[in-house]
């Protein structure tokens, strides 16, 4: 069984989202509930997984579980292409930890694109990527700001993407070819500023 990047990044800081909980007991009840989602993600309709979910989301608001059974409901909203509505249930998440706040940034800015609002994607994006700095979804938000940057002919930003890219996670750099992207003559490149762990 695979699950989905995004899920496996919930569990791998769940242990230090917890300690963020004023109400472990409920924490721990709702995650043993969430899996339930996680669970029919792998098997299930999209109608299942949010059916699934949104009683867990329901009779957990508020807790960690209750809020990733919300995320998963948003991100199958968004395959289903309803972007408006996907937003409007991310905006309604609340995560402490500045990791899971990075995830629902970014899921918000793969629905501006979608709906070609560039300039809000880009926005989401860029503070996806700054709200909380690791090594793999950081440069994916840089980058995906980039492509936002150059739909909005805004080569100066877009190249200055790449450069933070190329400056601060060099794997990701050269694993996904990303020197391809990259015109030095065109504009300044200047990196973001990253506040490295």
């Amino acid at each position: 069984m695979r699950y989905p990047i995004y899920l496996v990044f919930f569990f791998s800081f769940l242990s230090s989202t917890l300690a963020f909980s004023q109400n472990s007991e409920l924490d721990d009840l709702s995650m043993l509930n969430c899996w339930r989602c996680i669970v029919a993600t792998q098997s299930q309709s999209s109608e299942a997984i949010v059916t699934k979910c949104e009683v867990v989301a329901k009779k957990y608001d508020g807790a960690i579980g209750g809020e990733i059974a919300q995320f998963i409901i948003a991100r199958e909203i968004l395959n289903k292409g309803r972007y408006s509505e996907s937003i409007d249930a991310l905006n309604s998440i609340d995560f402490k930890p500045k990791s899971l706040q990075s995830l629902v940034l970014g899921l918000k800015g793969d629905n501006y694109s979608e709906l070609r609002k560039y300039k809000l994607a880009l926005e989401q994006y860029e503070q996806a990527a700054l709200t909380e700095n690791n090594t793999y979804f950081s440069p994916t938000y840089l980058f995906k700001a980039y492509m936002c940057a150059m739909e909005l002919d805004d080569l100066t930003k877009a190249q200055n993407y790449l450069t933070t890219i190329k400056t601060f996670y060099r794997d990701f750099y050269f694993e996904r070819s990303i020197a391809k992207y990259f015109e030095p003559n065109k504009a300044k490149n200047k990196p973001l500023d990253i506040q490295r762990n």
